[in-house]
């Protein structure tokens, strides 16, 4: 549209985000001593050729026919450039945004790191800081720990010392004592020495006077002695009434206690002389249990705990750590069949297994050891008197009995 009157069209300026636009640089100085042109007179110049190619233009677009169409599309083709310009203003604001959008991104990302750097400095400042801590502390410990060392050897030398003065003084004290003492014997002794060489007659006289009462006493008891026993012995035999008495009846000096397993085996003259028969039956599993408990505490539990074991080994026997009540128990149920005196020789043994031992100590796999040889002695001695049943179905040998 411009064209058309000759008028060349506006310079397109990008589009601004706020910020004006920069001045125009300023006109160059003149040369050769030129005065500059005056700018009033500029400002009012005028170019007519222009003009008169726009009127020329004019009035040949009124002489053609198509001057309605051809303003027309002038004026689309200015709307159709005024719209490309507004869409590159767009894309310009758009453009610039993103990059206003990229900018703020990357000044927080920045921002980020350097937050994370320092607090990476910080952290290790933390570190280190508590590292000079540390060793600062243990340095102050390690320092404290010397002082009271230092402090502690001196406080031992302090009393080593007095103690090796303490014990000089005892030394000395005893060395004069036993100077002393020594002196006061020597002169205890030379005076008795004197005293009994000066009475010598005397103590020799007494001497012979004691001995000789002491023989004539002794002669005396002796003679005194054989005339009693000799007259009672001469009215003991001479009376028989009284010797009879006393041979086949009744006494209270002595009494006599027969006990076998074969009582058939005594003498007829020995039953009728027996007041009393009492059988004992082999122990029961209670009664096994009691006769385990008094012998261990007997033979075991009281020379360990008490020391009043043999003399030559005063102190010798221990117990194991186990609970020896249970452990009876236990082995008690091994036993039925055993009589007393198996049992008590039987709990002897575990005693002689301790003392015997490298320590002393009686455990729980010695008595366990040594009851299974006791119960395979008495299986033994089971089998052997099964043997000696005659084969015909009578006894060769009467089988032993219980106790009488």
């Amino acid at each position: 549209m411009f064209e058309l009157f000759g008028i060349k069209p506006p310079a397109e300026s990008p589009p601004s985000d706020g910020a004006s636009a920069p001045p125009p640089p300023p006109p160059p100085p003149p040369e050769n001593g030129q005065k500059p042109p005056d700018k009033s007179r500029m400002a009012y110049s005028f170019d007519s050729s222009a003009l008169e190619r726009a009127a020329k233009a004019a009035r040949e677009l009124e002489r053609s026919k198509n001057a309605k169409e051809a303003l027309e599309l002038a004026r689309l083709q200015e709307q159709t450039r005024q719209m490309e310009l507004q869409q590159r203003i767009k894309e310009f604001e758009a453009s610039a945004e993103k990059s206003k959008v990229e900018q703020r991104r990357v000044f927080e990302e920045e921002k980020r790191r350097t937050m994370s750097e320092e607090s990476k400095q910080f952290k290790l400042k933390a570190e280190y800081q508590d590292q000079l801590a540390r060793k600062r502390f243990a340095d102050e410990q390690a320092l404290r720990r010397r002082e009271q060392e230092e402090a502690l050897r001196r406080q031992e030398e302090s009393v080593q010392k007095q103690e090796a003065i303490r014990r000089r003084t005892i030394e000395e004290e005893l060395k004069l004592k036993h100077q002393y003492d020594v002196q006061r014997v020597e002169q205890e002794a030379r005076a008795r020495a004197a005293v009994e060489r000066e009475n010598r007659e005397i103590y020799l006289e007494q001497l012979r006077v004691r001995e000789k009462e002491r023989r004539t006493t002794v002669l005396e008891a002796i003679a005194a002695g054989g005339q009693m026993i000799g007259r009672g012995l001469g009215s003991f035999f001479s009376d028989l009434g009284t010797l009879m008495n006393t041979a086949a009846g009744l006494t209270t000096d002595f009494s006599l206690v027969l006990a076998t397993n074969r009582p058939e085996q005594f003498d007829w003259a020995v039953n009728d002389r027996l007041d009393e028969m009492v059988e004992f039956s082999l122990p029961a599993l209670d009664q096994c249990q009691r006769l385990l408990l008094l012998y261990f505490e007997r033979y075991i539990a009281q020379p360990a705990v008490g020391r009043r074991a043999w003399p030559f080994a005063v102190g010798r026997l221990k117990l194991a750590d186990f609970d020896w009540v249970e452990k009876c128990n236990a082995v008690a149920t091994k036993v039925v069949g055993m009589s007393g005196r198996e049992i008590s020789k039987m709990v002897v043994a575990w005693q002689a297994a301790a003392y015997a031992s490298d320590d002393g100590c009686l455990t729980e796999r010695m008595i366990d050891d040594l009851t299974e040889h006791a119960v395979r002695q008495h299986s033994q001695k089971v089998a052997w008197l099964a043997m000696e049943t005659d084969p015909a179905g009578g006894e060769k040998y009467p089988q032993p009995h219980p106790v009488k």
